[in-house]
């Protein structure tokens, strides 16, 4: 599914130059408002006026005229956010950051050609997020405003308004999917996104999602009541100061704080939590799950990545939750996030089958619990899959997906990647599911 290279291809380097003359490169010296001067305030003008992108590939009007918004981040003294690499420990998995540099300045995003949202001077600090996707040439970022705001412009602000966001890489449309599939499922929260292209002090950055992050908030995300916590079985759990060691499962992985701050914990919180997590794991191996867990939420999950055939057992993010301290409350898995392996595993399971991480290992060897999962593949499957290829027929004919491929080829270009036109690779992905469906309905009883 990845056609990703080092080369642009030929035809990649026609696109690009034909979208240059539609788009009109060549008119980089007419006036920033010139093909609508109606839709131009002057506080728009002031401000593009006075932005000075250094790439001699694509003017700021051409920019303009593409139909995505536009996020400029100009960081105090232009000082990048940077980082260190650390070193895996031995056994542990994947490559880790640390002393991750936050830098503030302000945040701009256009739309329409009218200036939506402006963090002000000093409104934001930035920071490069991931681990291994660190690594990378095109980082991704986790954006802290001082004052929350709904960067979606969702229409009630004060229900979606948020501190933490993140800007993520997904030109070929993984997260995009598994978002929506996500939704379809019934998970309890997906994170809502919107692509954008970004401006990084002054430099083309390219296409990104931008995407709600993984916290609590009660009126929009995750709920957390009184006691409760969001936990991440974590690969990376050696670059944390506080984690709770897992007493039963035979990996290289523990539990990290999503919330509460790992600062914020006293000792009584640490002792709740290390004995949520011990009867948690405890229940699984013992076969007395139906006590400790939300079952639907952990079948959603494992059905999603063996539809999406994820081929990372150990590296994708498996978050939990406990909404608080009552017997009423059960952990549960509520969102799916990271989606780099998706479209891996083709005429297999999922990478969670295999590896057996995690919880998957003891549920998946539960005759009552593939009974379950065997249920809700037979009760919903056509359904998920027959809304899951409308959904990506439907957003091919959008005129967003036009707008994100005029971007693409600038991405390509910026970054000298070679990623698929997004019609063609949203035609992949129908195809994958097709043929995903009729494969897990021939080996379901085998399951």
């Amino acid at each position: 599914m990845n056609k990703g290279s080092n080369n642009i291809s030929l035809l990649s380097v026609i696109f690009f130059f034909s979208f240059l003359m539609i788009i009109g490169c060549s008119d980089i010296e007419e006036p920033i408002c010139s093909i609508d001067a109606s839709k131009c305030d002057k506080e728009f003008k002031d401000f593009i006026e006075k932005q000075n992108i250094r790439d001699i590939s694509i003017s700021k009007d051409s920019l303009l005229k593409i139909q995505l918004p536009l996020i400029f981040i100009n960081t105090k003294d232009n000082i990048e956010p940077t980082f260190d690499k650390v070193p895996t420990p031995e056994g542990c998995l994947g490559n880790g950051i640390t002393t991750t540099i936050k830098v503030s300045g302000r945040i701009v995003i256009i739309e329409n050609r009218k200036i939506v949202y402006d963090s002000k001077e000093d409104g934001f600090k930035i920071k490069v997020r991931g681990n291994t996707t660190a690594y990378e040439t095109k980082k991704p970022y986790k954006i802290e405003l001082t004052s929350g705001a709904d960067l979606l412009f969702r229409g009630e602000e004060d229900r979606f308004k948020d501190k933490d966001w993140c800007l993520i890489k997904d030109e070929q449309f993984k997260a995009k999917v598994g978002f929506k599939l996500g939704e379809l499922m019934g998970m309890k929260w997906t994170p809502q996104n919107k692509y954008v292209n970004l401006i990084f002090n002054g430099e083309f950055r390219g296409l990104y999602m931008l995407v709600e992050s993984i916290e609590k908030n009660n009126k929009c995300r995750l709920y957390v009541g009184n006691g409760g916590c969001i936990l991440e079985y974590d690969a990376y759990w050696w670059n944390e100061a506080y984690y709770i060691k897992s007493p039963t499962f035979m990996y290289p992985l523990h539990y990290t704080f999503k919330y509460p701050d790992e600062d914020d914990l006293t000792d009584d919180d640490k002792g709740y939590y290390t004995e949520l997590i011990d009867y948690f794991e405890r229940s699984l191996s013992e076969g007395t799950w139906t006590s400790s867990l939300d079952v639907a939420s952990f079948v959603n999950w494992i059905m999603c990545h063996d539809i999406l055939g994820t081929g990372d057992g150990g590296g994708t993010n498996m978050y939990i939750l406990k909404e608080d301290r009552s017997d009423n409350s059960k952990v549960e898995m509520p969102c799916l996030w990271d989606f780099g392996k998706a479209f891996f595993m083709k005429n297999q399971w999922s990478e969670s089958h295999g590896s057996g991480v995690f919880a998957f290992g003891p549920l998946l060897k539960d005759d009552n619990f593939r009974l379950l999962y065997k249920s809700k593949w037979k009760n919903i499957h056509s359904i998920i899959i027959d809304k899951l290829c409308t959904f990506l027929n439907d957003y091919k004919l959008s005129n967003e997906l036009e707008a994100i491929g005029l971007s693409i080829l600038l991405d390509n270009n910026r970054w000298n990647v070679d990623n698929n036109n997004p019609s063609v690779q949203l035609d992949n992905y129908s195809e994958w599911f097709k043929e995903r469906e009729q494969w897990i309905t021939n080996n379901i009883e085998n399951l």
